[in-house]
């Protein structure tokens, strides 16, 4: 129904927040135009991307942030290291704005895939509110896929880290996300006491967007739970502030919302006037959508009057609104089964491309590979040869020691043998003087024969 459209649209209006009004988009183009690439072209293209995405042109929006994120990446290549915090924050923004593309046209695997790429580099630089952020958009996507449980957690993670940097205002985005995750499962109590503690933060703050949709949340499970009375209050509540908006959506959900209290209080209560009140809602809800083209709010207010007319058995004017109904329902089918299609197409593309990239990264591991073992039996050949040599070095060393020291000995024993030899000649030497110097000389005796012969 559109009031769970609203619902959920408020929530992403909420999470993803407002842009600066100050700058034009002409302004703002201007700048990206006249810049050098650099930090300051990176920034105005998150900027222009934002502004265009706003507005609804999503093609164009998703040209500036592949220009964008082109861009991210090659300053990340060549940043010095007093701007890699800027430079991986504005990037980390461009994927960001990149998956919110992906996710308001209903392409959530590439939504996912960005999402996911831009939470990285922000828990690389421990850029705290923008983790959180991330986890939000990333629990939203996960809450349209239907995977409630990956969603409360990346919600609840989210809410976290807003209490831990003190995010008032980002704490109440992520208690309504996670009542709405509570009430999909029909967890009434945990829903409505998160709607509670966002409501009086909304309150604090001063924010009556955010205490109407608080409001009108709360009376839609009152309605559930068949408390027609409190979720009447809840909705006439919210009805008073859209009323000050002027927020034509609100204002569309919340007279269908009455609409409906009214028929159904009309019946429980039997009191038939009641069912003009009914109308009276339903009717302005359908003037309010068809002035702003909301086909399902539309669509659901040509049901709502259905339902009316048979309670006051006006059957033709039911069965004329049913086949309006009919009408709105058939074409936003075809409408819806065209973005299946369309969606169908992109996730076989993406696919395709994911696969190719696989089986490229697959080559590129193989040849790494293949390069590394190439560069190890390199590295043990060398190292063989490198122990060859230096086993064959400690060898010839060995042997050089060895023959050294023989030459060594060789030569101490040749001097101890000369040594020796010396001292056998000293002796021989010495005794020879001892002996020469006992005997008497020849001619000493020839001389004294002489004398002796003449006397």
């Amino acid at each position: 129904m559109i009031r769970d459209l609203l619902k959920y649209s408020l929530l992403l209006f909420f999470s993803y927040g407002s842009f600066g009004q100050g700058s034009k988009l002409d302004s703002l183009k201007n700048v990206v135009n006249s810049s050098k690439e650099d930090t300051v072209k990176l920034i105005a293209l998150n900027l222009v991307t934002r502004q265009i995405l706003n507005s609804g042109h999503y093609k164009e929006a998703l040209t500036y942030a592949d220009q964008a994120r082109s861009l991210g990446e090659k300053l990340l290549r060549v940043a010095k290291k007093n701007e890699i915090y800027s430079v991986k924050r504005a990037t980390a923004r461009s994927y960001n704005n990149t998956g919110l593309v992906y996710f308001y046209e209903g392409y959530y695997p590439d939504a996912l895939k960005y999402y996911f790429a831009s939470l990285k580099i922000r828990e690389e630089i421990g850029d705290k509110e923008a983790i959180a952020a991330s986890c939000n958009n990333i629990g939203s996507v996960y809450n349209n896929q239907g995977n409630t449980e990956e969603a409360l957690k990346m919600h609840q993670r989210s809410l976290a880290i807003k209490k831990e940097i003190h995010d008032l205002l980002g704490s109440a985005i992520s208690y309504v996300n996670i009542g709405a995750l509570y009430e999909t499962r029909n967890n009434w109590t945990l829903a409505l006491e998160n709607y509670e503690t966002a409501r009086k933060i909304y309150t604090e703050l001063g924010n009556i967007q955010g205490v109407s949709m608080c409001d009108n949340n709360r009376g839609e499970i009152y309605e559930e739970q068949g408390n027609l009375t409190a979720a009447l209050e809840k909705y006439s509540a919210a009805l008073e502030v859209k009323k000050q908006l002027n927020d034509p959506e609100g204002l569309a959900a919340a007279r269908l919302s009455l609409g409906s209290i009214y028929i159904k209080l009309a019946k429980k209560t039997g009191k038939k006037d009641l069912l003009n009140k009914a109308k009276q809602n339903l009717e302005e809800g359908l003037v309010i959508s068809r002035e702003v083209d909301l086909k399902e709010a539309i669509k659901e207010s040509y049901n709502g009057l259905c339902t009316l007319y048979l309670e006051l058995n006006d059957h033709k004017s039911a069965l004329a609104n049913y086949k309006l109904y009919i009408l709105y329902r058939d074409s936003m089918q075809n409408e819806e089964n065209t973005k299946k299609t369309v969606q169908a197409q992109m996730q076989y593309e993406f696919d395709k491309k994911e696969a190719a990239t696989k089986l490229e990264q697959e080559k590129k591991d193989a040849l790494a590979e293949a390069e590394k073992r190439k560069q190890n039996i390199i590295l043990l050949s060398i190292s063989g040869f490198g122990l060859l040599v230096l086993v064959f070095a400690i060898f010839a060393y060995r042997s050089f020691l060895q023959k050294k020291r023989a030459n060594i000995e060789i030569s101490m024993q040749k001097g101890i043998i000369e040594e020796k030899q010396k001292e056998i000649l000293d002796s021989i030497y010495y005794a020879r003087r001892i002996q020469r110097s006992l005997l008497t000389h020849p001619q000493y005796i020839q001389k004294n024969l002489k004398r002796l012969m003449k006397g």
